[in-house]
C-alpha cells in the first residue's frame, strides 16, 4: 500500500473547465499529493490524438497516471474515470486526510457514495460535452435549459439528501468526496448556466463553507482567463 513518503508518481491528465478532471484536482490538493499536471485542450481536441487515446481509450479527461518506484511508462497504471481514480487516491494513500468516513461506519460511508452518484450519474453525464454536442445535433435548440433542468433536478435530490446530516460540509464537519462532487457541478450550474443556489439553502450554505478551503477555491474555474 502507498503513502505519501514512497517513491510512486502521480501524472494528472486534466482539462481547467472539466468537472470530472476538477474532482481530481481538489482531491490531490486535499490530501496534499504532489503530482504532475499535464493539461488537455479541449477546444483543439487534444483528447483525440492517438497518444493520449491509447491511455484513455473513452477519449476523456481526467487520466491518472500511476507510476510505482522503479516502473517504467510499461508499468504504469492508467485510470480513466474519476470515481475510480478517487478510490483508488484513498485505498492508496492511507496516510493522507481521508475523503470517506472511517472504515467502521458502514452507514455513513454509504451516504458519501450515494452523494457522489447524485452528482456523478444523474447531473453530469446528461450536461457532457459531447453528449450536449449529440443534443445539438439531433435538434435540441436550447442547451443551456436543458442543463439548468437537469441540475434543478440534482440539486433538489441532493438537497434532500443532506438535509438534517450535512455540518459545516455535506456529511458532518469533515469534508469527503461527496464534497469533491458537489463543487464542480455547482461551478458549472453558476459559472456555465447562469444559475443561483438560493433555492437549495443547504447546498448553498455547503458550498460557501468550501469554498473557504485553499483546496477548492484554488482550483475555482469561474473568472479565470485560462
Amino acid at each position: 500500500m502507498a503513502s505519501k513518503d514512497n517513491a510512486s508518481s502521480l501524472t494528472l491528465y486534466s482539462w481547467s473547465k472539466s468537472s470530472c478532471s476538477c474532482r481530481l484536482r481538489i482531491a490531490l490538493s486535499h490530501k496534499k499529493l504532489p503530482y504532475r499536471l499535464v493539461d488537455i485542450d479541449y477546444a483543439s481536441r487534444e483528447h483525440h490524438r492517438a497518444d493520449y487515446a491509447r491511455m484513455n481509450p473513452s477519449r476523456s479527461v481526467p487520466t491518472l497516471v500511476v507510476t510505482s518506484s522503479g516502473g517504467g511508462e510499461a508499468d504504469a497504471v492508467h485510470i480513466g474515470q474519476s470515481v475510480a481514480a478517487l478510490e483508488f487516491l484513498e485505498e492508496a494513500f492511507p496516510d493522507a486526510p481521508a475523503l470517506l468516513p472511517a472504515a467502521r461506519d458502514l452507514a455513513a460511508r454509504a451516504l458519501v457514495r450515494t452523494l457522489v452518484q447524485a452528482v456523478v450519474t444523474d447531473m453530469q453525464p446528461p450536461t457532457n460535452t459531447r453528449v450536449l454536442d449529440m443534443a445539438r445535433e439531433m435538434g435540441v435548440a436550447d442547451v443551456d435549459e436543458w442543463c439548468r433542468r437537469v441540475h434543478v433536478r440534482g440539486f433538489t435530490a441532493y438537497e434532500g439528501l443532506i438535509a438534517g446530516r450535512a455540518g459545516k460540509f455535506s456529511l458532518g464537519d469533515e469534508v469527503t468526496l461527496a464534497d469533491v462532487c458537489l463543487v464542480p457541478a455547482a461551478w458549472n450550474a453558476t459559472g456555465r448556466w447562469g444559475m443561483e443556489l438560493s433555492e437549495w439553502p443547504t447546498v448553498m450554505r455547503v458550498f460557501n463553507n468550501l469554498m473557504e478551503l485553499e483546496a477548492f477555491k484554488g482550483e475555482d474555474w469561474r473568472g479565470k482567463t485560462a
